[in-house]
This record gives structure tokens, C-alpha cells and sequence, in this order.
């Protein structure tokens, strides 16, 4: 693909399975599909990064820890390099072969190509009096004031990133995993995005919950940009701009995860899919939830390494299933019968 689709996993509700869903579907693409992956994490929990890690220290045979990490190699330091570029005017030093992780998967049998990732830190020792995570620099950016243009400079460091770097034209799919709150790093990763893609429980709760959220998205975020900046973006010529005149995230959709066996969604899912908002965008491939997807994703293990019985409520053929589901939504095409064919086997 000539760029990549940019992806942005959210949900302001913690608990749904978001790091677990955005490990998976990132893994089932480069595995199912052949498809050359990044993933970033931009979660303060660092969860994805701690994932991650463990896969890579089984590649390395060697144990490499989140606190071991060196700050220039993780999203806090590309953050922190283009917020100093807008207050000091200092270019950025970012080393892409030592920020990716190229290739880092190692599963039970063998090793995944084309799945990389970008890690997040909650260890940077740049100010010596502690130790800062994204939350500490989210509270930087936030205050940060520039004159007129403060807005738009908060929310263009991955844009001016991504086209600094060029990263869209290096793989194919792109995947955030966002923090769960509308905070000014979630709402960098959506100008760049190009989709929008939420996991949820399915209860009355968490449908009002994203109901917001989609019109928090649409009518606040990009809703105030376009009030406050559509002239100044469509005059200007800035290459990072484009990100901005580009259309809008679209939600991808709603898959409902963590659902038990024997447990009863139907009215939940219903109330969801009859709001006019929502129309054709609930999935209907279901991730169930499985004891074995908890274990794997805490030994860095993706569910195509999981060896389990195989029946419908299987954690691989879920979110084998929902891949397929995504990528006829997004209109991108696949050899669906070696696709199944990979589900029956293992990783």
C-alpha cells in the first residue's frame, strides 16, 4: 500500500481489553495477512510497551524491562523533541533504526516479520528532580503557549512526526494504542488518523459512554478546530498541515470484547446499532472473554500463539475473524482462505 492506514484504538472507559485488542489485531495483521505493522503506545500505563517487551526479550534471550529503556528510544522523547522545537526552535535528534523496534515478535514457535513497534516510558530522567511518564508531559504541553496558534501547536507534534520521518509511507498499517482519556496525546494520534476503532463491554453504561466519546471526537475536537483554525490551516502550505486538511477520522467501529459465555448482550448491542450514529458500525464478530488471551498477553504472547481448543469462542479465530471484518471495512483486500488456513495453526 502506497501509505499506511492510521489507526487510532480508544476508549476513555479503562478495562475493555484495549491493549489487548490493539497487541492482537496489530499481530493478526502482519500474520494473517502479511501486512507490515507499527504499533505505538501512547498509554501513560505503558502497558503495550510492557507486552511488547516481553516478546522482544525472548527474541533477544535476554530480559529487557520498561525501566531499562533509554528515553531516546520511546514516544516520550519524539513528544518531547517537537514541543522544544515550538518553544526553543531545536530540531528534533530522532534516530528512527533506535526509536522502532523492527521485528521484534518471537512467539512460542517461530519469529513474526513485519510487526515493529514504538515504546512509551514512564522512566525519563530528563528533569533530574524524578522520573516523568506521558501524563508529566501531557501537563507540559498543556501548557505550553505560543500566542494565537497555542491550539494547533499542542496538537500537531505527531503530525509534524509523521511527516518529518515520513513513517506513512513505510508501513501499512499504523495502530495508536491511546490513553483513556480525551487528552492532548489522544487528540494528536486522531489528526493523524485516519480511523477511529473502539472495544467495549457491552452494558447500558458503556453504550452512553461511547456515544459520547464518538460526539466528543466529531463535534468538539475537530468540531473547535475547524472553528478556530479552517482559514489560517487552508492558507498555509506547511507540509505537517496536510494532516489537518485531510478528512476528518472516521469511526471504523465498535467490537464488543471480554463477553462471557452464556452471558446475554443481545439488548445492549441492539440499543447501540439502532442509534443513527452507530448505523452498520457495531462488528458482529465478538471477542469472547478466555483465561488463556489474559496468560498469553502477560508472557508477550499474542493469541495466534495460543495453542487452545479451537471452537467458536476461541481468542484467535475471534480476532482472526474481526480482521477480516476490519479490513472489508476499510477496503483493503486479503487472501481470506490462507488467512483461515494461518488461524488453524500456530504462531
Amino acid at each position: 500500500m502506497e501509505n499506511a492506514i492510521v489507526i487510532s484504538v480508544i476508549n476513555y472507559k479503562g478495562g475493555v481489553g484495549k491493549t489487548t485488542s490493539t497487541f492482537n489485531i496489530g499481530a493478526g495483521l502482519a500474520y494473517l495477512g502479511g501486512f507490515k505493522v507499527l504499533m505505538i503506545d501512547l498509554d501513560p500505563q505503558c502497558s503495550l510497551t510492557n507486552v511488547c517487551l516481553k516478546a522482544y526479550s525472548r527474541l533477544q534471550q535476554k530480559e529487557l524491562k520498561i525501566e531499562d529503556l533509554s528515553v531516546d528510544v520511546t514516544i516520550n522523547n519524539v513528544l518531547r523533541g517537537y514541543l522544544k522545537q515550538q518553544t526553543l526552535g531545536m530540531k528534533p535528534d530522532i534516530d528512527l533504526d533506535k526509536l522502532i523496534f523492527k521485528n521484534f515478535y518471537q512467539g512460542e514457535i517461530s519469529k513474526l516479520e513485519n510487526l515493529d513497534f514504538i515504546s512509551a516510558t514512564m522512566f525519563d530522567p530528563t528533569d533530574k528532580t524524578y522520573l516523568k511518564g506521558l501524563d508529566d508531559l501531557e501537563i507540559e504541553m498543556a501548557m505550553q503557549y505560543v500566542g494565537h496558534e497555542t491550539r494547533l501547536s499542542q496538537l500537531s507534534l505527531i503530525a509534524k512526526f509523521f511527516t518529518d520521518s515520513r513513517l506513512q509511507q513505510k508501513y501499512d498499517f499504523i495502530i495508536f494504542d491511546c490513553p483513556p482519556a480525551n487528552n492532548l496525546i489522544t487528540q494528536n494520534a486522531l489528526i493523524v488518523s485516519d480511523y477511529y476503532l473502539i472495544p467495549t463491554i457491552m452494558d447500558d453504561m458503556s453504550s452512553n459512554g461511547i456515544a459520547h466519546l464518538h460526539s466528543l471526537i466529531k463535534n468538539t475536537i475537530f468540531g473547535q478546530i475547524d472553528r478556530s483554525y479552517r482559514n489560517l490551516i487552508e492558507e498555509n502550505q506547511i507540509d505537517y498541515l496536510n494532516y489537518f486538511k485531510k478528512p476528518n477520522p472516521e469511526l471504523l467501529g465498535v467490537f464488543e470484547t471480554l463477553k462471557k459465555t452464556g452471558s446475554d448482550t443481545d439488548s445492549s448491542r441492539s440499543a447501540l446499532a439502532s442509534l443513527p450514529t452507530f448505523k452498520g458500525k457495531l462488528f458482529s464478530q465478538i471477542v469472547y472473554h478466555h483465561i488463556d488471551t489474559a496468560r498469553a498477553t502477560g508472557r508477550g504472547l499474542t493469541v495466534f500463539s495460543v495453542d487452545v481448543q479451537k471452537d467458536l469462542y476461541s481468542p484467535h479465530l475471534c480476532y482472526g475473524k474481526l480482521i477480516l471484518e476490519m479490513l472489508l471495512r476499510v477496503g483493503v483486500s486479503i487472501d481470506e482462505k490462507g488467512a483461515k488456513k494461518k488461524m488453524s495453526e500456530w504462531l
